[in-house]
C-alpha cells in the first residue's frame, strides 16, 4: 500500500487538527495545520553543521534557530496567562520566521 495512502487510513477522514510528525514524505498530503516535530529537525539541523564544517553563518544560524526552540520549550515550565502564552507564542513565530529570512 502507498504510504501516504495508509497514512490517510490511520488518519481518517473526520481529523482536522494540528498532525504532528517528522519529515516522513507520506504525511505531505494533508493540507491542514502542519508541526514539524523538533527532535527531528534538531537531528537535521546537527547533521547540516557537521557536514558543512566550513559553512560558520550555518552554524550560527542553527545555534539561533534551536535557541528559541529552547527558550519555548523552557517557558512551558512557567505559569503564564492565556493572553502571556498568545505572546510568547507569537514572539517565538516571529523569532523564527525573521531567521528563515535571513538563510
Amino acid at each position: 500500500m502507498h504510504q501516504a495512502k495508509l497514512a490517510q487510513e490511520v488518519l481518517g477522514e473526520e481529523f482536522g487538527g494540528a498532525l504532528v510528525a517528522d519529515f516522513y514524505v507520506a504525511y505531505n498530503f494533508y493540507e491542514g495545520v502542519k508541526q514539524r516535530c523538533w527532535v527531528h529537525l534538531g537531528r537535521d539541523l546537527k547533521a547540516l553543521v557537521e557536514k558543512n564544517p566550513h559553512l560558520p553563518k550555518t552554524a550560527a544560524w542553527v545555534e539561533s534557530v534551536m535557541g528559541v526552540y529552547h527558550r519555548a520549550k523552557d517557558s512551558v515550565d512557567q505559569e503564564h496567562t492565556e493572553l502571556e502564552c498568545s505572546r510568547l507564542k507569537t514572539g517565538f513565530e516571529s523569532e523564527l520566521l525573521e531567521l528563515c529570512r535571513q538563510s
